[in-house]
């Protein structure tokens, strides 16, 4: 991650380039200096603490962390191709919080800002930890096989979830052929929970529709688990 301290701005204009493309996005979004001002315009906008602003490497959106310990927000826009991702994403973290679990993100604000381009955002309060990622390097076997257990059991509650009426999603086939690529990448599954969990996905979607029955995380990566140190143990 990168950072550097926010200051007090009241321009209205943030003069962000003009973005077309997922590319166009991810060209910039490592920019902290470009994003400090659209940052701060949507947390004053939802009346939502500043602090210093952390961009996060990762992915094709422009993310990032703003403030430190429980104040601390994750701010992500959407490239301004259609609010197709925003939507989704908000609909679903929005039905797992009806829940009550696995963990996720809350979402505190929504919104869109609008300058030489349209961006869609949310404003989350993050789960504790880190991506696993992260601290790969410092665990232990029996981490990784508490972690395929525990990992295993959220991702049975998020299937069992009714996906929201409405909402827009993508073909089913192609994502549930990532989702159990991106576990078996993820190296926190055993063989086991993949071989469960491409039958149960095949269970979750409506044949020959575009629809799911149920919530699915198309993209479970190491930098999609979340951990923190607990007790002496690392958990997700």
């Amino acid at each position: 991650m990168f950072e550097m301290p926010m200051k007090s701005e009241n321009r209205q204009t943030t003069m962000l380039p003009r973005v077309a493309s997922w590319q166009g996005s991810r060209a910039i979004h490592a920019n902290l200096r470009l994003w400090r001002r659209p940052v701060e315009m949507v947390l004053n906008r939802h009346g939502l603490p500043g602090g210093r602003l952390q961009g996060v490497r990762l992915g094709t959106s422009p993310v990032f962390f703003v403030g430190a310990g429980a104040r601390r927000l994750l701010v992500k826009f959407y490239p301004p191709i259609s609010d197709r991702p925003w939507r989704r994403e908000a609909a679903a973290l929005d039905a797992i919080a009806q829940r009550g679990k696995p963990p996720v993100p809350a979402i505190m604000a929504r919104g869109t800002l609008r300058d030489r381009s349209t961006w869609h955002y949310l404003i989350l309060r993050p789960v504790p930890g880190m991506a696993v990622r992260w601290v790969a390097h410092r665990l232990t076997r029996a981490d990784w096989l508490r972690f395929a257990r525990e990992a295993g059991v959220m991702l049975r509650q998020l299937h069992a979830i009714p996906a929201p009426r409405g909402v827009p999603v993508l073909n089913t086939k192609t994502m549930t052929r990532r989702a159990v690529r991106t576990c078996r990448e993820a190296r926190v599954f055993s063989r086991a929970f993949l071989a469960e969990l491409a039958w149960r996905l095949s269970r979750h979607t409506v044949s020959g529709d575009r629809a799911f029955r149920a919530l699915l995380h198309g993209d479970m990566n190491e930098t999609h688990v979340a951990v923190e140190r607990r007790g002496g143990r690392w958990r997700v």
